[in-house]
C-alpha cells in the first residue's frame, strides 16, 4: 500500500484556477464558456479570453516574448499554452487585468464570504497565500496581489486592499521564474513607496 503524501503547507501556492474554487457550481458550463460569461463579459474584460483550439497565435494587443533555449533567445509569442489551461492560456491585456483587480477588490466579482477569505493568510510563520492572493509587505504598506509567468512574459497585478494604489503590469522575462523579484523590485514596488 502506498504511504499517502503530506497534505500541503498551509499556504502552498495551487495553481487551481481561482474561479473554479471560488465558484464551485461551474460544472454546468463548459470550462472556457464559465469565465467569458461570469466575469470577463460582466466586467467588461473584451481583450481576455483562451484561445480556441491549438491555435499558438495571440489575436488582438500584445507584446512580443523571447527567452532563452539551447542558449539562444528565441521569440516565443506563438507558443500554445493550452496544456495549462488556466494556468497559463488565458490572454489578457493590463487594461483587462486592472479592471478584473478593482472589482474583484470592490465584490463584484465573488460572494462577499468568499472574498474576505481571499485577504486571510493562515496564521503560520511564513505563510504569505490567502485563497488565490498573496499578501506582500513593502515598507509598512500591506499588498494583495497575484503573479503569473510563462515562458518570455512576467505579469503581476497587485493593490492594496483599498486600491488607493494598485499596479499591474506584463514585461517580457527571459528566465520569468529568476527575473520574477528583480521584475517586481523594478516595475511593481516603487508604486507602494511612500
Amino acid at each position: 500500500m502506498a504511504t499517502p503524501a503530506p497534505p500541503p503547507h498551509p499556504s502552498a501556492h495551487s495553481y487551481t484556477p481561482e474561479h473554479t474554487r471560488a465558484q464551485p457550481n461551474l460544472s454546468s458550463c463548459h470550462p472556457r464558456h464559465a469565465p467569458d460569461v461570469r466575469v470577463f463579459r460582466p466586467l467588461g474584460m473584451r481583450h481576455t479570453g483562451f484561445p480556441a483550439g491549438a491555435d499558438p497565435r495571440v489575436h488582438g494587443p500584445h507584446h512580443r516574448a523571447y527567452t532563452d533555449i539551447g542558449g539562444r533567445t528565441t521569440d516565443v509569442t506563438e507558443w500554445n499554452m493550452s496544456d495549462r489551461w488556466a494556468v497559463g492560456n488565458m490572454i489578457s491585456t493590463t487594461a483587462d487585468l486592472e479592471r478584473f483587480l478593482v472589482a474583484l477588490f470592490r465584490g463584484r466579482v465573488v460572494p462577499q464570504p468568499l472574498l474576505d477569505q481571499m485577504f486571510v493568510v493562515p496564521d503560520v510563520e511564513g505563510a504569505s497565500y490567502g485563497m488565490a492572493l498573496e499578501r506582500f509587505m513593502h515598507n509598512g504598506t500591506e499588498i494583495w496581489g497575484k503573479t503569473g509567468s510563462r515562458p518570455g512574459y512576467h505579469t503581476v497585478l497587485a493593490a492594496t486592499r483599498d486600491l488607493s494604489r494598485t499596479v499591474v503590469y506584463s514585461v517580457n522575462a527571459k528566465s520569468a521564474r529568476e527575473d520574477g523579484f528583480p521584475l517586481i523590485a523594478r516595475f511593481a514596488l516603487p508604486a507602494f513607496n511612500r
